[in-house]
């Protein structure tokens, strides 16, 4: 079994930001965030096959269906 080593979840609660393994993308700069950016739009500031699972759980809604092909890149 393969065991991915890196993590990254996009649009955290604060909650789980704090004490969390995993690295984090949000657009606010709450504590402990490893990057802060706007995932509606490229995401040039992280190097392609980076993570071995993206979270993304409740971020997507919040995309404008016109800009889902660039997001889901």
């Amino acid at each position: 079994m393969i065991v991915p080593k890196r993590f990254l979840e996009i649009g955290p609660t604060p909650k789980k930001v704090l004490g969390s393994e995993w690295d984090t993308l949000d657009v606010l700069p709450y504590p402990g965030t490893t990057f802060v950016a706007d995932a509606n739009k490229p995401l040039t500031l992280i190097k392609k096959e980076t993570y071995e699972i993206v979270y993304a759980s409740h971020v997507i809604e919040h995309i404008p269906w016109f800009n889902t092909i660039v997001v889901l890149k």
